[in-house]
Formats: structure tokens, sequence, C-alpha cells
């Protein structure tokens, strides 16, 4: 099966088609825009035409101006924690909202961890991906120049450890990547002076139009030298790579030992399968990495920001319907608890009134704050107002009637009570203790005044009167 590769930097294209037994397929055309659909298509049918392959999907290497690298050493962790601290960095450093970005580890040896995070739009990644879906062509990954070079790099390791520096040349910029032992010291990007031409296509001097390019390519990198040697002399480079559209290595190649002392050499990793493998390394990188799944790849970064987004909407619908089903839940048991509380007092004064009616005429009153003691316990929101009242209740006076309701928003509790005409506790009338020691309960408040009314039974004369008061709320501290 026949894996595709492409690479827009520099407004060109380069094409790398690998099927894992033969020699690849490389092609490099000299302009590309996403702008011109009728080029595009031609690009694409020469390339299949020539192949013999399907362009049903690809890999992508994105153009340099689409994805921003930053580098960042921090203590040995693990990837979701560094994660949370390098989007905060983003955030911070980029003022992006929700960066989507890929993130690499390297480990590179001691305490600290290397980080390198990829950053990319995903408005202009979708731009890529939808150019490539009108030729019935899926984007599977996209990915950055670093990350392909690097793999590439990391593949052609041999001997012991040394400071590389990889010089790749494009159309119109030079990337650079310096690679310690210690981790990745500088990461550039170089524009290169577009040659000015004169004068009509018969008139020009290629050679002349070629010398101009190349005098822009070594003054850039000669000055990068010189700036890299004052900025790192304790990490000198020991070896040069040159890869890319390099037409005068050999020139390019003794700039670069005037500047540093070190002779470069042009990196090939296909070797004798492929002449000119210089000028696709960028592409050899992705292929490997895409082969081992360790290619970065910002389609599905881009994804999983979308996953978060809808996640966050879905998490906070979530949280809406939870708060309102905890809401109901609570008034549900507190309504449950009121409705309870009013049972057990019906049932405690209807036990109270029947008793009163089997011992008529020969038995005082029974006493409720037994009774009133017990609802103290099967009911904890009023025990302290029901234990009050059972320790506190003169025993010349009985309890014949307790309601609880609702009134204005508020817990209105109302006392109807029976005691023996013209009797004292105290030296004071019965009812004034009961009124005075109820309201020094610090749980009722008194809300209207005491209405009273007399029996007609001379041999057995009792006062009734009635209290209504305020529950007020609870203390949890007390």
């Amino acid at each position: 099966m026949s894996t595709i590769f492409f690479d827009m930097r520099g407004g060109a294209l380069k094409v790398l088609i690998t099927d894992g037994r033969g020699s690849p397929y490389t092609k490099k055309f000299g302009s590309l825009s996403i702008e011109n659909a009728a080029g595009a298509q031609e690009i694409f049918r020469q390339v299949s035409d020539e192949s013999g392959v399907k362009l049903d999907s690809a890999h992508l290497i994105l153009p340099s101006s689409e994805v921003k690298i930053k580098i960042y050493k921090l203590q040995k962790m693990s990837p979701d924690d560094a994660r949370l601290i390098v989007r905060r960095k983003l955030i911070v450093e980029e003022g992006i909202g929700d960066p989507v970005f890929h993130l690499m580890a390297r480990d590179s040896g001691g305490r600290q961890q290397e980080f390198v995070a990829a950053l990319v739009d995903p408005e202009g990644l979708k731009k890529f991906t939808l150019f490539f879906s009108g030729f019935g062509i899926k984007v599977k990954a996209a990915t950055a120049s670093f990350h392909a070079n690097l793999r590439a790099f990391e593949r052609s390791l041999s001997g012991p450890p040394q400071t590389s520096a990889i010089f790749e040349v494009g159309a119109d910029s030079i990337e650079i990547m310096v690679i310690a032992p210690a981790g990745i010291t500088a990461y550039e990007i170089l524009p290169v002076p577009a040659v000015e031409t004169e004068g009509s296509a018969e008139e020009q001097d290629i050679e002349r139009t070629r010398k101009k390019r190349l005098y822009g390519i070594i003054d850039a990198l000669y000055k990068f030298m010189i700036s890299y040697r004052e900025n790192f002399s304790d990490t000198p480079i020991e070896k040069v790579l040159l890869c890319g559209m390099v037409d005068n290595v050999e020139k390019i190649a003794d700039a670069i030992e005037e500047a540093i002392g070190i002779k470069a050499s042009l990196w090939n990793p296909f070797g004798k399968e492929l002449i000119n493998g210089a000028e696709f390394v960028a592409l050899y990188g992705l292929s490997l990495g895409v082969a081992d799944g360790s290619a970065a790849n910002l389609v599905l970064a881009a994804q999983s920001g979308k996953k978060r987004l809808r996640l966050s909407r879905s998490a906070m619908t979530m949280l809406f319907f939870i708060y309102i089903a905890a809401v109901m839940a609570i008034f549900f048991i507190a309504e449950t608890r009121h409705k309870n509380a009013l049972r057990l007092l019906d049932a405690e004064l209807r036990e109270n009134k029947a008793l009163a009616l089997a011992s008529a005429g020969t038995v005082k009153s029974p006493d409720p704050r037994g009774s009133l003691l017990r609802l103290a316990e099967k009911q904890p929101m009023l025990y302290d107002i029901f234990r009050y009242l059972g320790n506190n209740l003169p025993q010349e006076v009985s309890l014949e009637e307790l309601f609880l309701k609702q009134e204005g928003g508020e817990q209105v509790m109302q006392l109807s009570f029976t005691g023996k005409a013209g009797a004292e506790t105290g030296g004071k009338r019965y009812f004034t203790t009961v009124v005075d020691s109820i309201g020094s309960s610090g749980r009722l408040s008194l809300l209207k005044e005491p209405s009273f009314s007399a029996s007609n039974d001379s041999k057995d004369p009792h006062v009734h009167f009635q209290v209504t008061y305020r529950v007020l709320p609870y203390d949890k501290k007390q």
C-alpha cells in the first residue's frame, strides 16, 4: 500500500510516495497555491499518472507561517501536567484563549525535560484540509517541518553524541536547528532575499541569478554562525548537515567553515536510493513518524480542541440539570420532613385527646411533655423547640394543639393550651409563665398576641389560650 506525503513550504510542492518495497517516487513543483484550483488539479493529475497511485489521502507538512514552535525547559513531570503548564504559558505569551497545539516531550537529561509545543491556528489548518478535500484527498496528518527534520536527524544518529546543526535551504527561507546532547539550543527560520530579475528571459544570465541567491544564503548563514558563537560559546557546533534546495554545496560549505571552522556536508538520508534525496529530508522524516506512529499530528490536536469545546458546553449543560435536580431533591426532602413532622404531631395530639376523654372527670389532663420529648428524638430539625416545651411546660398547663405552617415565606407555629382557672405558677398567672418561657427558647418569636377563652363548667373551670410564634432559622453552630 502506498503512502503519500506533501511538503507545501515556500509556495511550492514537494511530493514523496513510498510503498515500502521499491524506490520512492519524488517530485518537486515550482509553485502551488491553494487559491489556484486549476493549477493544483493539473499537478495532482500528473503525480497520479507518473506514480500510478490514486491520491485519496496524504500526510502534509504545513507552510512554516502556519505553525509556531515554542520550546520550554521544565522539571520532569507527567505529560498531562506539562500540557496544563504549557497551555497557560501559551495563553499568556500568545494572547490566545484556547490554544490548539501539539506537545512533544524530549528527555534532555538531568532534572529538567524539554517540551516542544507546535501551535497552529485551527482556521488556517482548516483551509488546507478543505483545499485537499476538494480534490478527494483526505489529510490524515499535518505537521511542522521542525518535527519532520528532527525525526530524520534522530534516525541518522551514530557514534558519540555531538552538537549538530541542520541547515535546510528552502525557496524563500533557511530553516536552522541546532541539537545538542542536552537539548535543542537554537531554532530559527531566516528569510532568503528574493533575487530581482531584469530584462527578458532571453537576456537573463541564469548563472548570475544563481550566484545572487547563493550570496544571500551564505550571508544569512554567516550572520547566524557569528551570533550563535557569541551566545552559545559553551555549546559549540561540532557537525553541520546541509539539505534542501542546495545548488552550490561546496561554496556554502566553505563559508560555514570560514565562520566556525567546521566543514559542512550534504545530508541525503536516502543514500544511493535517491540521488537528490537532500531535497526531501523533511518528507523522509515525516514518513518515519507516520510509520512508527510518532508523527506530531496537528489534525488530531485540532480535533481534540473541538472535543474539549463540545465537552465544555455539554458539561455546563449537565451541571445545570444536576443543579436543578439537586434543588428539587432538597425541596422534596424538606417537604417530606415537614409532612412527617405534622403527621407525628397529629398522632401525638390525637393520643393525648383520646386519653383525656377516657379519663374525663377523674384524672387531670394528660402531661404532654413526654410526647414532646419523643417528638424531639424523631424530628432533629425541631428538636430544640420540642425539647424546650417538654422540659419547661408547667404542670398546670396542657398542650391541646400544635399547628405548623408556611405563611409569607416563613414557618409559623400555633400553640393551643388549657389550664385551670385562677391557677398560678411562681406568683404569676400560668399563661404568663408559658408565654415568657417559650419566648426565651431562642427558636420562637412571638408573632401575635395571645387570645383567651374560658369554659362555662362551674365544677371544673378552665381557661383556653392560643399563641402564635414565628419559627426562627436553625443555627447549626449551636
